[in-house]
């Protein structure tokens, strides 16, 4: 089983892999943090129009 780069590097780094252990040995409190993360991230609202954002096909290239 592979790993997202953002997860290993939280897992690494010493400030977050107590948490990342945590949340690894209870799927209940991983869940609980989950929906609490994905609720905060639905506010964050769309950027809309060239003032505000942009949307790109490709992420890699900048749209100047």
């Amino acid at each position: 089983m592979g790993l997202l780069a953002s997860d290993q590097a939280l897992f690494l780094d010493s400030r977050t892999r107590p948490l990342v252990q945590a949340l690894a040995k209870d799927k209940q409190k991983f869940l609980q943090a989950f929906a609490a993360a994905m609720d905060k991230m639905g506010s964050i609202g769309v950027k809309r129009g060239r003032r505000h954002g942009e949307k790109r096909k490709d992420c890699s290239i900048h749209m100047g």
